[in-house]
């Protein structure tokens, strides 16, 4: 766990992040025309139990823990949703409907959802956005769909742990906001957020502050150090080091860069070959997913990659991906404290941005958008 607090008294709200990988909470601070971060603490993720009633209590129990510090009495927070507790649809609905507006469209998403969804809760929940309006054939709408038992459990977790739940969102409109921290996005790009996780990776495309095409594109960092792990003959905990101490030699096709010798890092070209086909697969979706995005948006131009999660921090990784896309990667951390951010440098005590992002997206005020 790693804390840190700064006392303001313009602060917002919590955002508090319940990922497969662990708890995450984020207070901001506003000053500058930008945010800092204030407050921030993490938690690896409680033991998994078959027991659905002490899961509940353990998590709640992680969060209290994490608040003790960082919370005041009647405090509020906002709570993210990411797969499989919600699931999202790009919709291409009739013309009439979207200009109603209304009940009459929420009714027509909420048909459409029933009959997508994979899982049938007892309690379906709907909500939905509307997409930029473009001259080509593409989707009107991306719509969200999850069990209202999902959003009254993490609810009643935050108020288990002292705080009370303002609302629940879900992880691509809160990634999205906190990528217009990073940068004001020109109108006539399309910019994404790579987020890493540690079951899956998935890809947010945005048209300014508007997430226009949501998808997983790609197996976990988990499933890689189990690649990695095969590979070499060496335990879990052994590849989950060497990954993150080495990475990956950077050349295209992955290969070895010259100073690998030097550096000491050979093992980065092993890593490399055990993991090539996760990564040629992860590059090529990403491709698939910009181009059918500009295909739907004429004019517009591929924009820059920010890598976010816990497996953005993978050595030479922003470099791969650069070369596969032919486009900027860079992870979250390189844009913040730049002129054009208005995300401060976070105190090096804390926690990587990258694993924060999230968290700091569910923290922002939704008035916030990107000028």
């Amino acid at each position: 766990m790693v804390m840190t607090l700064r006392r303001t008294s313009k602060r917002t709200r919590l955002g508090i992040d319940m990922g497969g990988g662990g708890l995450r909470i984020v207070r901001l601070e506003r000053g500058g025309g930008g945010f800092v971060i204030a407050a921030a603490a993490q938690v690896e993720a409680p033991p998994s139990s078959d027991d659905t009633a002490a899961q509940y209590r353990t998590r709640a129990q992680f969060l209290r823990g994490l608040v003790s510090g960082l919370s005041r009495k009647g405090e509020s927070c906002m709570v993210g949703l990411s797969p499989p507790d919600i699931e999202f649809f790009s919709l291409d609905l009739p013309a009439a409907a979207i200009r109603t507006g209304g009940p009459e469209l929420a009714n027509v998403v909420r048909w459409e959802v029933e009959r997508l969804m994979t899982t049938k809760p007892d309690h379906l929940e709907t909500r939905h956005w509307t997409l930029p309006a473009t001259s080509a054939p593409a989707p009107s709408v991306i719509a969200v769909g999850t069990g209202r038992e999902a959003a009254t459990e993490a609810a009643a977790i935050c108020r288990l742990a002292g705080v009370h739940c303002q609302g629940v969102d879900t992880s691509a409109t809160a990634l999205s906001r906190f990528g217009c921290l990073l940068r004001n996005w020109p109108s006539d790009v399309i910019w994404g957020l790579l987020d890493l996780g540690q079951r899956h990776v998935r890809l947010v495309l945005c048209l300014r502050d508007v997430p226009v095409l949501i998808r997983t594109v790609g197996t976990g960092g988990a499933e890689l150090t189990k690649r990695i792990a095969e590979s070499l003959q060496i335990s879990a905990k052994a590849a989950e080091l060497h990954k993150r101490e080495h990475g990956i030699a950077t050349s295209h096709p992955i290969g070895r860069r010259q100073s690998d010798e030097a550096d000491g890092s050979e093992l980065g070209g092993l890593i490399a070959s055990a993991v090539r086909p996760d990564l040629n697969s992860l590059v090529s979706e990403i491709k698939r997913s910009y181009s059918y995005i500009l295909s739907c948006y004429p004019g517009k131009q591929a924009g820059d990659l920010v890598l976010v999660g816990g497996g953005a921090d993978l050595r030479n990784l922003p470099d791969f991906l650069t070369n596969g896309l032919g486009i900027s990667v860079q992870t979250a951390s390189a844009y913040a404290g730049n002129n054009a951010s208005r995300m401060e440098k976070p105190d090096p005590s804390l926690p990587p941005l990258e694993r924060l992002a999230l968290a700091v997206g569910l923290a922002v005020p939704a008035e916030v958008e990107n000028d």
